[in-house]
This record gives C-alpha cells, sequence and structure tokens, in this order.
C-alpha cells in the first residue's frame, strides 16, 4: 500500500489569506490615490495662486500705463482728472473709490492704434467691495472702463464734472467685462502736485486721490489748477502734476479667502500670502 505525501510547496492560498491580501492591496491603493490627489492638490492651487497674482500684477500695471500717458491741457477750466472716494453701507467693506482721468492709452481702438483719428482716450477705475456669489464672501474688486478716442471727443473732452458723464458713455463701470482683479488689497494712488502759493513760495502737496479704507475724499484736477489746500473754497490755484505713486498688496486666493471669513486671521500667515506691489510714474512737465 502506497502512502501518497502532499509536499507544502503545492498548497493553494486560502479563502481568508486571499481577503487579508485583498484588503492590504486595497489600502495600500487608497493610501496612493490620496497621496496622488493631494498632491495635483497642492498643484493645482499653486497654480491658481500664480494666476491670479499675475492678473493682479497685469491690473496694476495697466493702471500704471494709463497714467504714465496721462493728458490734460492748462489755460481752462476743463476737468482732465477727478477722484471720488466715499463709505457707503457696511463700513469698509462698502467703500467705493472712482478714478477718470485722459490717457494716451496703448490699447484704445482695441490696440490697433493707427485705426482711428483719434490719441486721446478716457479711462475709468472704480473700486469697490462685492459679494463672492455663493458664498458668504465679499472682496475688493478693480475694474477699469476704456472709452474710445472718438466717443472721447464727443462726449468728454471740455467736461467740467468727469464722474458724472463718463457714467453715462460706454456702458456701466462695474460690468463684468471691465473686472480686471479681485486680489487687490489697500491700493493707494497718490499724485504730487507743484503749485506756487499766494506768499510766492513753489510747493509740493500730495494728495492721496485712492485709498481703500479712507474717509470721503473728492479731487478734481482742472485746466486752471486745483482747489487751494488753505482754502478749498477760493479759486484753483494754477499747479503741475509731478508723480504718480500707486501702492498696493496682491493677495494669494488662500490669504484673500482667510481675511474675509476670519476676523483675526494670523498676522504669520497674511504676511506669507501678500505680495507688495509699489511703482512710481513721473510725470513730464506740460505747459
Amino acid at each position: 500500500m502506497k502512502i501518497q505525501k502532499h509536499s507544502l510547496l503545492h498548497r493553494g492560498f486560502t479563502i481568508i489569506e486571499l481577503m487579508v491580501s485583498m484588503v492590504i492591496t486595497l489600502i495600500i491603493i487608497g493610501m496612493l490615490i490620496f497621496v496622488t490627489r493631494a498632491a495635483f492638490d497642492t498643484l493645482a492651487q499653486g497654480s491658481g495662486n500664480a494666476s491670479n497674482k499675475i492678473k493682479a500684477e497685469q491690473a496694476l500695471d495697466y493702471l500704471a500705463q494709463d497714467l504714465e500717458g496721462l493728458v490734460y491741457r492748462s489755460g481752462n477750466d476743463f476737468e482732465w482728472l477727478a477722484a471720488k472716494g466715499e463709505s457707503v453701507s457696511g463700513g469698509v467693506k462698502g467703500f467705493y473709490s472712482n478714478l477718470a482721468f485722459f490717457t494716451s492709452a496703448l490699447d484704445r481702438y482695441n490696440g490697433n492704434v493707427t485705426s482711428g483719428d483719434g490719441d486721446i482716450a478716457c479711462v475709468n477705475y472704480g473700486i469697490e467691495f462685492n459679494a463672492v456669489i455663493g458664498t458668504s464672501q465679499s472682496r475688493m474688486v478693480l475694474y477699469r472702463k476704456l472709452v474710445d478716442p472718438d466717443d472721447t471727443f464727443t462726449n468728454l473732452l471740455g467736461s467740467t464734472d468727469l464722474l458724472g458723464d463718463i457714467s453715462s458713455v460706454g456702458g456701466a463701470l462695474n460690468s463684468p467685462s471691465n473686472l480686471m482683479s479681485d486680489n487687490i488689497r489697500e491700493l493707494t494712488v497718490s499724485f504730487v502736485t507743484q503749485y506756487t502759493d499766494s506768499a510766492g513760495n513753489l510747493q509740493l502737496e500730495n494728495v492721496s486721490i485712492i485709498k481703500t479704507g479712507a474717509t470721503d475724499v473728492e479731487f478734481s484736477f482742472k485746466g486752471n489748477g486745483v482747489p487751494d489746500p488753505s482754502d478749498p473754497d477760493a479759486s484753483p490755484i494754477p499747479a503741475k502734476i509731478t508723480a504718480i505713486t500707486i501702492n498696493a498688496q496682491i493677495l494669494s486666493e488662500d490669504t484673500n479667502a482667510l481675511l474675509n471669513i476670519t476676523n483675526n486671521p494670523p498676522v504669520e500667515r497674511i504676511e506669507q500670502g501678500i505680495t507688495r506691489y509699489s511703482r512710481t510714474i513721473y510725470v513730464p512737465q506740460v505747459d
């Protein structure tokens, strides 16, 4: 009688062993998916932050570029630049600033500057705090409206109320098509004006025509000068714009969201998500 021996080397897996190995495999796959997804989310988040930063920098560069092409003429009562800021309901989050001026904008006639006869356009910048749709957040939104030279010549050149007149030309300022950026904070635009006071002394006056979170402000630069700082009700005094400074903070997407949902966000985290923008424009003297 022969006794058949079974070698352990030929023994198959039991059902329990197969189930354990499947569970371990699923756990490993799950961990790999989690790590991979986290890596892709971080990459996408970083790309989004970079894209928003670039967009904000481009918006501020547009403002600087327009101010570099600032156009004004002396010897008249026309408004060549006008700015107004006011605190509306909602405190700081309702603050709105409005700035209009004439410029030789490089994108007039949709960038084809040789297609028309005019070389002076009027541009309108506005800042307002808007609610973000679908969230409880609100953000500071920068708008830019460019009026083409033909409409500028017909409707705006010679205006004595530039902000009032431009509001009815070229559509609404806060139209979605005019949105430039919603990742800009603490934007300040300051003008340095040069004039001779009543005593014959040359004076330099620094005027912040846009300052987020500030109290009500109004500024008008006319062909016959600016309001007398010592007596705003007096006749304008002849003046020149010598320099313009733009300062702002550009926020990452995460920092922007954090500021809107947290009353006291950690200073370290805020600082990490802020890029500071500063640019000074020296204006050629115009007689």
